[in-house]
């Protein structure tokens, strides 16, 4: 599994939803630099629905075998949305 396979396949929207608060056009091979997402809102309705209201921390390491290429944290408040009823 590779990066670009996940950012091209991206089963669950959160590239497509990142990308529009990124300082940089994702092309692949991604190259050497320093990526910034700010801001970023992330489509939950294409998340399993089984995710509680919360903030979360990810830790994500990339590895080149064993060499150790990058690591990224992501932090992530998800809020219920409670829909207003018509009359």
């Amino acid at each position: 599994m590779s990066i670009c396979s996940e950012m091209l396949s991206d089963p669950f929207g959160i590239f497509e939803s990142l990308m529009k608060s990124a300082n940089f056009k994702f092309s692949c091979p991604l190259h050497k630099r320093f990526y910034a997402v700010t801001y970023g809102i992330l489509n939950f309705s294409k998340f399993p629905p089984h995710i509680p209201p919360g903030r979360y921390r990810n830790q994500i390491k990339f590895f080149d075998y064993s060499n150790f290429v990058s690591e990224i944290f992501v932090d992530v408040e998800t809020v219920e949305v409670i829909k207003k009823w018509k009359n």
